[in-house]
């Protein structure tokens, strides 16, 4: 009976040894886990800061200023009011030394204009990007006659006309048949030397084509032949009067001319001279003499 006693007293006391060293080794477990998650902690931490102070050092003294910026694009003719309620203008922050000294501070200073062009998404809102509606809205002759000229159509089909290739805002050469042509009523002209043709005006400027005007200054977009055989151009007076009467009792050839073409004096040709040309190519610096 002794011996039955002191066999479950000893077990008794195994067990409770069993259970301190396996709660001594959880309490150490959960200790080293508590430990590893504090030093991840700190970690994260020392690198978050590290990482804005390494930004502060980048900006140095690029101290950011606040601006307005063009969210998407501003359509040409939208006014103020629309963009700020559509919200195509935000609040945006720049680095000082890019600040433009002509930003715009104040929305309300857009407010009751207009945009006379288009301003793309990402550009700083500056001075005069939104002008009053008088200003806006200028009339053709305002943009593309100027002072002391006229504009004038006539009407050239593609073959005389480079193929429809001429663009608003280019330059041409008028070339005019002369001599023993038809006259305004399309009847034979008076007989005279014989018919030639002629350069008879050099840089002329195109301001349209049908109803696409030439480019102004500052717009973005690029133009191009509507197809229409009406092309509009600004000369002076006398000029006009000389280009509607070739127009009308002339063949009239168009000639597109590069935009710093020199213009030069060109001898009239005449009919009985088209088979004997001055060089054997039309490049003379380029050709043998064909005298």
């Amino acid at each position: 009976m002794t011996t039955l006693v002191l066999a479950r007293g000893r077990r008794k006391e195994a067990s409770r040894l069993l259970e301190r060293h396996y709660f001594k080794m959880g309490a150490r477990r959960t200790l080293i886990l508590i430990v590893a998650i504090a030093v991840g902690t700190v970690s994260a931490l020392s690198a978050v800061l590290y990482l804005n102070s390494a930004q502060a050092r980048a900006d140095g003294n690029a101290k950011l200023i606040r601006v307005y910026k063009v969210t998407k694009r501003i359509p040409k003719n939208t006014t103020g009011d629309a963009a700020i309620s559509a919200n195509l203008i935000a609040v945006d922050a720049i680095p000082k030394r890019f600040y433009p000294p002509s930003a715009v501070t104040d929305l309300n200073a857009i407010k009751g204009k207009v945009a006379p062009l288009d301003l793309a998404p990402g550009q700083v809102l500056v001075d005069n990007e939104f002008v009053e509606p008088r200003v806006a809205q200028t009339s053709f002759s305002t943009t593309n006659v100027p002072s002391g000229e006229v504009a004038i159509t006539v009407n050239i089909d593609q073959v005389r006309a480079v193929a429809g290739l001429v663009v608003p805002g280019d330059k041409v050469d008028l070339i005019g048949q002369f001599g023993n042509t038809k006259d305004t009523s399309g009847a034979p002209a008076a007989p005279s030397s014989g018919p030639y043709e002629h350069f008879f005006y050099q840089n002329v400027n195109v301001v349209a084509i049908g109803q696409s005007a030439a480019p102004k200054q500052g717009d973005t977009q690029g133009t191009t032949n509507p197809g229409s055989g009406m092309y509009t151009f600004a000369v002076p007076p006398e000029a006009a009067e000389r280009i509607i009467l070739a127009s009308q009792s002339n063949d009239l050839y168009l000639a597109l001319v590069p935009p710093d073409n020199p213009p030069t004096q060109i001898a009239p040709v005449k009919s009985a001279d088209v088979d004997n040309p001055p060089s054997l190519t039309p490049y003379p610096s380029a050709g043998q003499s064909a005298g």
